[in-house]
Parts: structure tokens; sequence; C-alpha cells
């Protein structure tokens, strides 16, 4: 992603719930491709709670939704990829 302005992970608290908690789409072809992750499926151990997979042309991929319930999910994720 040289030079790129593309998102990779937006939150949405507007659109987050207690019961559901804070709502993130993740752009999961570009973040797998920044973070070098050879397969997208992959992600799926970085975001348990990946509840929704869309393709959109427009973003060359799959968007997916992902809930974090707790601090202790956001702090794991950073956790992951700070080790990458």
């Amino acid at each position: 992603m040289e030079e790129s302005t593309k998102s990779i992970f937006v939150l949405y608290p507007p659109e987050s719930s207690e019961d559901k908690g804070l709502l993130a789409k993740v752009y999961l072809d570009r973040f797998a491709n920044y973070f070098n992750y050879k397969d997208k499926e992959e992600l799926t151990k970085l975001f348990p709670r990946l509840e929704k997979r869309e393709y959109h042309e427009w973003a060359a991929g799959e968007i997916g939704d992902v809930y974090f319930k707790s601090e202790h999910e956001i702090d794991n994720l950073l956790t992951e990829l700070n080790n990458v």
C-alpha cells in the first residue's frame, strides 16, 4: 500500500451497542496485505467476533463487521499486531 490512504480498520461508535460491543469495519483483504497475512482466513484468530463478511467491488475485497466486547479483546488485537 505504497502512499495509500485506503482504510484497513474503521471504528463505528454510533452503530455500536452495549449488547454487541464496539463495532469496527475491517477491510479484510487490505488488512491481510498490510500486515503480511498470506491467508485472510488467519484473520479470524485476530477477530473472533467477525460477524458479517461482504465483498465490495469498490473496496476491492471483503469488509467484515467485528465487535469488541471488552478492552481486553482490543488489547489482545493490539498485542498480536505488535508482534507481526
